[in-house]
């Protein structure tokens, strides 16, 4: 007798057999139970999870002269007959390869015979999302209004690429990614029946790599049954798929968590010499690395990963910060996206892997991430509450105010107008709080009372200063900024001595002697003017006085 395939010998006969599709099995089995079959289903969901398979059993179990709790009996006539192959009832078409509107027209013609032994004619329609558009809608019509002895099963992995109408013409199920764990049971029980020898370990590598396909697994276990000529271990499960051994892998996660760059290149040439794939490897080293990081944040759950794996992971966790883990999963997964386009992925790898074990990137990882979010809150407490003086200025800093004062003045020339003068830092008396300062309103509040009043009674005026920003030197000085793209609106106010009746308004408010005066920007060739520049240049010349925007 000719060998058969796992997957095929193992191929679902009754719902029991469907595994990691219970939320399915139970609607269908309640279905058939209660005489409820719809006449059109749409099966979707990853390739080898089991569509096709939950077809062919939903179809036996509808024809069925006796079926037990919803499912084939296996010993009608009818069910004999399915075994020998010898059943009309139930026609598989591939779309693939019948996708035109030919095939669908002689389909509507097949479909007026009725069922040779059965209770219906049930016909499988498989990667259905092939139909080209004129087959699709030669369908439709069919497909709502069929006899009533037809049944329609259509399964694609796309369904993204049908018709609404014929979505909507179906019940339409999901079918789900089989788990690791689930696939792991179902490969020790295919095991024992096919009398395969086979390592835990290797079960759980097969199905970590199954991609949450039965299909897939059972194929990786026959092809692994065949390379090992004996007792499968991980090993030849490693060999079969190009994948590094659990040691390889360990040791060089281990070297990565040390942060030791000459090693890992050693590790990797050693597997790029052994003829294998880059890309494979970098798969697997993330899946270990994204398991490191859900023990980090979750803990550890035995029943995830094999005695060998949750050992290691045990012992080399600590040597990754959950900051790191994260940074280096994410360095991975651009890297998996650009081997597919690079000429030179050896290189590639290698320096997207020398970037992440680093010193000063795995050391300082944590507490940029924690500068930065310190910026950040201070970003926008500026932006928030504006330029602010907070410290006094020493007499050191006077004296510097002063000499830095006459090193980027000019020397003004006589016909110069008062208000085209380069703006000056405000002397030392300036910055040192008076008597006065002790007691009425404070300056911030008092230039929100005074902008208030113009808002009501000359809001053009408002408008031209809110071209500057406020920067409020202590609580007797006030400076309005004005970088060089708004120098306009600074002269305009200066003509009409707008400065000198902000000046008597805010001394009227505060109850105490108030100074103001229009700043515009210093000219500089090849400078920034902006108001950000000046206010720092304002910082430096008072001595490292901090500077807040508002």
């Amino acid at each position: 007798m000719k060998y058969v395939s796992l997957y095929r010998k193992f191929r679902p006969y009754g719902f029991d057999e469907v595994v990691g599709q219970d939320h399915i099995v139970r609607t269908l089995r309640s279905q058939i139970k209660n005489g409820r079959l719809s006449h059109a289903y749409l099966f979707c969901g990853p390739r080898g999870t089991g569509k096709t398979s939950t077809a062919l059993v939903l179809a036996r179990a509808a024809n069925c002269l006796s079926p037990v709790n919803g499912d084939a009996c296996g010993e009608c006539e009818y069910c004999r007959k399915i075994k020998n192959h010898e059943n009309a009832d139930i026609v598989e078409i591939d779309a693939a390869s019948n996708n035109g509107v030919d095939e669908i027209r002689d389909l509507r013609e097949r479909i007026r015979y009725m069922p040779a032994l059965g209770n219906y004619k049930v016909y499988i329609i498989d990667e259905v999302h092939m139909l080209s558009v004129a087959a699709a809608n030669a369908l439709l019509k069919t497909l709502e209004e069929p006899p009533e002895y037809v049944i329609f099963i259509l399964a694609t992995t796309e369904p993204h690429k049908l018709l609404s109408t014929i979505i909507s013409r179906c019940q339409k199920f999901d079918f789900r990614a089989i788990t690791p764990d689930v696939v792991e049971k179902r490969l020790k029980y295919v095991a024992q029946q096919a009398s395969i020898d086979v390592d835990d370990d290797a079960l759980s590598l097969i199905a970590r790599w199954a991609d949450g396909g039965m299909r897939n697994a059972l194929g990786l276990l026959d092809q692994s049954s065949d390379y090992a000529h004996g007792r499968i271990t991980a090993q030849d499960v490693s060999d079969v798929i190009g994948a590094a051994s659990d040691q390889f892998m360990f040791s060089f996660i281990r070297a990565l968590g040390k942060g030791d760059a000459p090693a890992i290149l050693r590790y990797l040439d050693e597997f790029i010499s052994q003829g294998r794939d880059i890309g494979v490897f970098i798969v697997e080293l993330s899946h270990c690395l994204r398991d490191m990081l859900m023990i980090r944040l979750s803990g550890l759950e035995e029943r995830e990963y094999s005695v060998t794996r949750a050992e290691f992971y045990k012992s080399a966790v600590d040597l990754f910060s959950g900051n790191m883990l994260m940074y280096a999963i994410e360095a991975l997964a651009r890297l998996e996206g650009d081997l597919k386009y690079s000429a030179q992925p050896r290189v590639l790898t290698e320096v997207t892997l020398v970037r992440i074990c680093r010193s000063d990137v795995r050391d300082n990882i944590d507490i940029l991430a924690e500068r930065v979010d310190k910026l950040s809150a201070r970003v926008d407490e500026i932006f928030e509450n504006g330029v602010t003086v907070n410290k006094k200025a020493s007499s050191k800093a006077q004296e510097h105010s002063e000499s830095a004062i006459k090193k980027e003045q000019p020397a003004p020339a006589e016909e110069k107008k008062e208000e085209e003068r380069p703006v000056s830092a405000p002397k030392a008396a300036d910055t040192a709080p008076s008597q006065e300062s002790q007691g009425g309103m404070p300056a911030r509040e008092a230039w929100n009372v005074l902008m208030a009043e113009y808002k009501k009674s000359n809001s053009a005026f408002l408008a031209q200063l809110k071209q500057g920003k406020v920067s409020i030197i202590n609580e007797n000085e006030i400076n309005l900024l004005f970088d060089s793209g708004a120098k306009m609106f600074a002269n305009l106010l200066k003509k009409k001595n707008s400065d000198k009746e902000i000046e008597d308004r805010l001394t009227a408010i505060t109850g105490r002697a108030m100074k103001f005066a229009i700043v515009t920007a210093i000219e500089h060739q090849n400078e920034d003017n902006s108001v950000l520049e000046m206010a720092q240049k304002v910082k430096d010349i008072l001595g490292g006085v901090e500077i807040e925007i508002i």
